[in-house]
C-alpha cells in the first residue's frame, strides 16, 4: 500500500549479528555480546559497542557512546596507561 508521509524510520529488526563469533562464546543467551564497563569482552583485548551488545537501549547515541568507550579503553590498553 501507498501511504504519505514527510519521512520514515526504517525498523530492521533487534536480532544481532554474531554468529560469526559465536565460536568465541562471548554472547549470551540471545546471541548479545557482553562486556563490561569499558566495552571488553570476557576475552581482554576484544572490544565490542553498539546494537550487538547486551544493553537496554538501542539507538544511534547509545551505540555512539560505546564506541567512544571502546576505543578510549583500547587505545589505553594498547599504549600501557
Amino acid at each position: 500500500s501507498n501511504v504519505e508521509a514527510d519521512g520514515a524510520f526504517i525498523y530492521i529488526g533487534l536480532d544481532p549479528i554474531t554468529d560469526m563469533i559465536k565460536e568465541l562464546e562471548i554472547t549470551d543467551e540471545s546471541g548479545y555480546v557482553t562486556v563490561d564497563h569499558s566495552m571488553m569482552t570476557p576475552i581482554p583485548g576484544i572490544f565490542a559497542a553498539g546494537d550487538v551488545i547486551s544493553k537496554e537501549l538501542r539507538q544511534v547515541v547509545t551505540a555512539v557512546n560505546d564506541g567512544a568507550i571502546a576505543a578510549q579503553d583500547a587505545f589505553h590498553k594498547i599504549k600501557g596507561i
